[in-house]
């Protein structure tokens, strides 16, 4: 690693709260990721003093700063943190060692939707005169997405509504972000509902919550149409047990799956 850059390693404690006490993480008042419980992220950073904060979700308030930390980075470094949430959503970030760390990995799920948003704090290189050249024709490539990506947007619905309310838009903005970073991508929106209803009802109404998501993503931000598509699986793919409201609530959720375009 360069020595103006360093690493941050943020671990989340398997602490049962996940659902509602996602870890909003931030570097320098800037989102990163919200990281689920018993996963880890790795994000980029700059030397010198980095603000870090891990806040709830569930607080609904986009406060970045709230409980930060100061910390004096060095170059060319890995730090590790080790975050936990209770269950009233107060969160803990605290610096541990790479040596009490590689245990907690060990058993760890990286969490791949990150979106990196840090603004580089470090120090402008110095001016050196140089002579004036023509700048050599440099074909620029546009970046393409190695492997597929899966944003849990956790945009919540009222029962029986299609309609995502715009404090739910910062989720869809990751999404729009991400696609404009990858242009030649595309995404499939997901819509899952839990067991309760019958199962034509549940279809049809993660169908038009699915569809509203898609219709925000191209009226608020501009994301071509042709770069999207909507489908509701109802409650055929559930990934809990619908015999408890926890496993319900896991099972009642939007997910955009972004891929590189199939080029014929």
């Amino acid at each position: 690693m360069a020595n103006d850059k360093t690493r941050l390693v943020f671990i989340r404690k398997n602490d049962n709260y996940s659902e509602q006490t996602s870890a909003n993480v931030s570097v320098n008042n800037r989102f990163q990721v919200s990281l689920h419980a018993d996963n880890y992220t790795v994000v980029n950073s700059c030397v010198g003093t980095n603000q870090l904060s891990a806040h709830a979700t569930g607080f609904k308030n986009n406060n970045l700063l709230a409980d930060k930390q100061d910390y004096e980075l060095t170059g060319g470094q890995t730090y590790f943190f080790y975050i936990s949430m209770n269950e009233q959503g107060q969160s803990t970030l605290e610096q541990i060692t790479p040596e009490s760390a590689l245990p907690l990995l060990a058993n760890k799920r990286y969490q791949s939707h990150q979106i990196s948003r840090v603004v580089p704090n470090c120090p402008l290189p110095i001016a050196v005169i140089q002579p004036i050249t023509p700048p050599p024709v440099v074909e620029v490539q546009t970046p393409a997405l190695m492997e597929k990506m899966t944003i849990d947007l956790e945009v919540l619905f009222e029962t029986d509504k299609a309609i995502v309310r715009p404090d739910y838009y910062s989720k869809v903005t990751e999404v729009a972000d991400f696609m404009k970073q990858y242009p030649n991508t595309v995404v499939t929106i997901e819509g899952h509902t839990d067991s309760r209803g019958k199962d034509a009802y549940n279809q049809a109404l993660s169908q038009r919550r699915v569809n509203a998501v898609k219709e925000v993503l191209m009226t608020q931000f501009g994301v071509a149409a042709d770069r999207l598509s909507a489908i509701g699986y109802g409650e055929s793919q559930p990934r809990a047990s619908n015999d408890t409201v926890d496993g319900r609530q896991l099972n009642r959720r939007v997910v955009a799956v972004v891929e590189e375009r199939v080029r014929n």
